[in-house]
């Protein structure tokens, strides 16, 4: 009896290990790697409700807090993502992060895209989980991406990107059909090459199909940044992209039977948008500069105007810079002698009690701060020059 005891007490340990390592197996995060928000107009009103985010910390909790770097969105702390502001869709979609907090504090961040679908039921572009498979007809695909299917697993939400059919809902240009943009953000860290869709001729169900794509990024340059697998369809991005340097690249993907010579179907246009990251600090035009204002000026009389750029994306919080003073010197005859507009830059006299006999000039320290003065921060130097006012009568000297 004493050996069945010990028998069940070991298996009794046994399950006890796996149920540990089932919930140590847990990875705080958002549930999807990229989030896609569809509506059917492109004006939303404030108080649209967009969808709910998931997302989880690995523990029990069910309320989270979350920002975004496009103040025109808001998440509440259940996830439902809604319009804070009016938001027009000019270029069809509009791409943000959204960001929370895993329980050891550790911010982490995924990117999501509000998406105008206007003919929703002939759309060509659908999100699927992503499942890695290899027939007996791919594996001389093997040469192009063996590395990449590894990720491919790791990277479970892909969209697929079908060749559409002739609809009164499909654009073309001239002779290629045009899809929704594809987005990828700036500075990823891979590893590469990293998938970013799948292209899919329905053809390919009842025929062989090569795919393969042409223009700037593919067989032009920047040739190879990027590549199709020629009979998965899988696209994948090579390297890190800059959008500071390019914010879109644009490339056609073809499909032709093996065999053949001709385009199985019509060109496709792909679309990629670079997202921007907040990878630039303000920088003013000037490290210094040099103003002057007469003593006994009034509280409101302007000094000068700072001005600093980013180059950033300007429809993000990313390059939304607001202005502060740091520091003043010397600090007499009150520390908070100037004051700074946080948007215009504009510096005024806040205190009127300058004098040029106790105090002729102030070294201001300015910062542009981006993400509306949360963010990275830049710095320059003001020198203030208080003139001479005819602010003292003469006096005679005593005779002796």
């Amino acid at each position: 009896m004493g050996t069945a005891w010990f028998a069940v007490c070991g298996v009794l340990f046994v399950a006890f290990q796996v149920v540990v390592a089932e919930e140590s197996s847990c990875v705080p995060g958002f549930e999807s790697e990229l989030l896609l928000f569809k509506v059917t107009r492109k004006h939303l009103r404030q108080g649209t409700r967009l969808g709910k985010v998931g997302f989880t910390d690995c523990t029990d909790r069910k309320r989270f807090l979350f920002s975004t770097d496009d103040s025109r969105f808001v998440i509440q702390t259940d996830g439902v993502l809604t319009v804070k502001r009016r938001v027009v869709l000019h270029e069809g979609h509009r791409d943000f992060f959204i960001h929370s907090w895993d329980s050891q504090g550790q911010r982490l961040t995924v990117p999501a895209t509000v998406l105008y679908d206007g003919q929703h039921d002939n759309h060509p572009v659908s999100w699927h989980r992503h499942e890695v498979h290899k027939s007996s007809s791919q594996l001389h695909d093997q040469t192009q991406m063996d590395t990449a299917t590894k990720q491919d697993a790791a990277n479970p939400l892909v969209p697929i990107v079908d060749f559409p059919k002739s609809s009164g809902g499909l654009r073309r240009r001239k002779r290629a059909w045009v899809i929704p943009p594809l987005s990828v953000s700036e500075n990823s860290r891979g590893p590469y090459p990293l998938l970013l869709a799948q292209i899919r001729s329905d053809l390919d169900k009842v025929k062989r199909i090569h795919y393969s794509i042409t223009g700037p990024g593919a067989d032009q340059p920047p040739v190879g940044l990027f590549t199709i697998a020629r009979i998965s369809g899988h696209l994948y991005v090579t390297q890190e992209l800059d959008r500071e340097k390019q914010d879109k690249y644009m490339f056609q993907a073809h499909a032709v039977e093996e065999g053949g010579s001709s385009n199985t179907e019509e060109p496709m246009d792909i679309i990629i948008h670079v997202i921007d990251q907040n990878d630039n600090k303000p920088v003013f035009n000037t490290s210094t500069y040099m103003a002057e204002v007469p003593e006994a000026s009034q509280k409101g009389v302007e000094v000068i105007q700072v001005v600093a750029t980013d180059a950033d994306d300007p429809n993000t919080d990313n390059a939304d810079i607001l202005y502060r003073i740091v520091s003043q010197e010397p600090e007499q005859p009150n520390p908070s002698m100037f004051t700074i507009n946080p948007v215009t830059g504009v510096i005024r006299v806040n205190v009127g009690a300058l004098d040029r006999e106790t105090v002729s000039q102030y070294t201001l320290r300015v910062q542009a701060a981006d993400l509306k003065g949360e963010g990275l921060a830049g710095f320059a130097k003001v020198f203030i020059k208080v003139t001479d006012s005819n602010d003292h009568a003469p006096v005679f000297k005593a005779q002796s």
